[in-house]
């Protein structure tokens, strides 16, 4: 904890006479903050002022000096009692320490992605009339489109959304109500899935893979007596999120309206790549001919550079806008649950928070996760670049090499994507760049972060096990629904696993809308203790006290 005594400095008298409720400040914030505090005045009401108009408060601001000075580490403890919920109404001074968000941050990362999608549009508006004018000379058969839009495929479509969706809400139900359970059994039934797909490999002869998958489930198994005193503080975190969930059906609504974009894009991406291809010289790049040798036939093929580039810019923007938007979706959740956490049981609490926080998460907080997201994007069109030259090479050293730096790059990206979970939290809840943000998430994880990664583990695990729940269970009814009800497309039985494979998905995607919204909450509750658990114990005290029963570290600030 960078070397300094927290328990010198008491920020307010504890019930039981420990000293553990310091709450420490980041030495990061050393600009004026965007958010609420104001160090001059005593400690009551902090988050008085419109939420819609305000982020959240970073920890107090410390004077720009580069080394830690212990009187200045803490808040000093309040002349007044600690205020009562609902309170509002403080003072505040016009020292310029509290002020709403003004500007936008990262503005040359909005700035150019808008730039990036409007190269798009024009591609794809070339490319997309090249399409439309060869679909208008080549005629085709629309019965078996006609066939897989009759009436029973539709009603199939609509019963198994609807089911997925029952299926979903129940198990948002069952966590908040036996989350411990869950944790459990979903612990122990992944370490059954790792013995199983070892003894399929055993089956298949293997035995690398065998062993391996064997290696992991010891090693989980082993985990157990490690994690296990984490699992009430985990239980906890799981049924206060679950429960938050349901009482803002909000953030539900802005992954699905996410999930429809990010389709709809896809959809547009596809039409795009298609008519790229043959608009830049890919129709017309492969000819057949004949060896003079033998005789036979081959077909040569020398696509344009220009090809190459419109196609490598297209993947990018497909990279880059599909990031950009599940950010987005995460962004405003997490500011939802970050409202629930500071203004929970106060006047200043929306009714609905989600449209301010998705109002700020597309205006003062877009440059920033557009930048974040750029980051991923390119470390997804290295890796695409890289799986091409593995899949065409005919050299062995270029396929070796190509593969070691794929898997460098895949474990890269995969650590990049849960730092990014966390910082964009850090954006969400104070508004801050996503530079300044990376920064204090580092300072995060390195005090916190093992911490994080068991309780995103448990938590994960019982969402794992609800989307393989629901998936299995609406591709069930898939295949009930084709055996009574006979649909036309399926006559011959032909599409029955394509259909059952249809059902499982539709289920598991509705149920990730939901587990992302968890995990969005998962994240922001734990960053906010992290850093300000003081405000939870005004805000709901009961929940703290919890908290600090199931895990007094927690409670007490980075």
């Amino acid at each position: 904890m960078s070397g300094y005594d927290k328990h010198s400095q008491p920020y307010y008298p504890p019930p039981v006479n420990d000293q553990q409720y310091s709450q420490p400040h980041n030495p990061y914030y050393t600009q004026q903050p965007q958010g609420y505090y104001n160090q001059q005045q005593p400690q009551q009401d902090y988050y008085s002022q419109n939420p819609d108009q305000y982020y959240y408060p970073p920890p107090p601001p410390v004077p720009s000096q580069p080394a830690y000075d212990q009187s200045a580490q803490y808040y000093q403890p309040p002349v007044n009692n600690p205020p009562e919920s609902g309170g509002g109404g403080a003072n505040y001074s016009n020292d310029g320490k509290f002020k709403p968000v003004s500007g936008f941050n990262d503005l040359w990362a909005a700035i150019l992605f808008w730039v990036h999608l409007a190269a798009f549009v024009v591609i794809s508006f070339f490319s997309i009339r090249a399409v439309a004018n060869a679909s208008k000379t080549t005629p085709g058969n629309n019965t078996d489109s006609s066939q897989l839009l009759s009436f029973n495929t539709i009603i199939l479509f609509l019963t198994i959304c609807g089911v997925g969706f029952l299926l979903s809400t129940l198990y948002v139900i069952m966590m908040q109500r036996v989350p411990g359970a869950l944790i459990r059994i979903s612990f122990f039934l992944s370490v059954g899935l790792y013995f199983v797909m070892a003894a399929f490999y055993a089956v298949k002869k293997l035995y690398v893979l065998t062993v391996i998958f064997a290696i992991f489930g010891v090693l989980y198994l082993l985990a157990w007596f490690w994690w296990r005193n984490r699992i009430p503080f985990a239980t906890i975190m799981l049924k206060t999120v679950a429960g938050v969930t349901r009482k803002y059906p909000g953030t539900i609504i802005t992954a699905t309206i996410g999930l429809i974009f990010h389709l709809l894009f896809c959809v547009w991406w596809s039409f795009t790549i298609t008519g790229a291809y043959n608009y830049f010289g890919g129709a017309d790049a492969c000819k057949t001919v004949q060896n003079p040798r033998t005789g036979a036939l081959t077909q040569q093929c020398s696509y344009p550079a220009k090809l190459y580039i419109v196609l490598l810019y297209c993947v990018f923007s497909l990279y880059w806008t599909t990031q950009l938007l599940k950010t987005l979706v995460h962004i405003t959740v997490s500011g939802v649950f970050a409202s629930y956490y500071f203004f929970h049981n106060t006047a200043q609490m929306e009714s609905s928070p989600t449209t301010s926080s998705l109002k700020r998460a597309c205006t003062t907080s877009f440059g920033s996760a557009a930048y974040g997201s750029l980051i991923i994007a390119l470390f997804k069109t290295v890796r695409a670049i890289l799986r091409e030259v593995i899949s065409d090479s005919d050299s062995g050293i270029a396929v070796f090499i190509a593969c070691f730096v794929e898997c460098l790059l895949a474990w890269i990206e995969g650590f990049i994507q849960y730092f990014n979970h966390y910082a964009f939290t850090q954006v969400a809840i104070y508004g801050k760049p996503y530079c300044q943000a990376a920064k204090d998430t580092w300072k995060l994880i390195q005090d916190r972060g093992v911490e994080a990664i068991i309780n995103d583990n448990l938590i994960g695990n019982v969402l794992t096990m609800g989307g393989l729940l629901v998936g299995v269970i609406t591709a069930l009814l898939t295949y009930l629904f084709i055996l009574v009800f006979k649909p036309a497309v399926n006559s011959n039985g032909s599409f029955t696993v394509i259909f059952i494979i249809f059902g499982f998905l539709i289920g598991l995607t509705l149920f990730i809308l939901v587990a992302e919204v968890i995990e969005s909450g998962t994240a922001t509750t734990f960053v906010c203790l992290a850093e300000d658990p003081n405000a939870l114990r005004q805000s709901q005290p009961e929940l703290f006290e919890k908290i600090r029963q199931t895990y007094p570290e927690v409670v007490q600030g980075v």
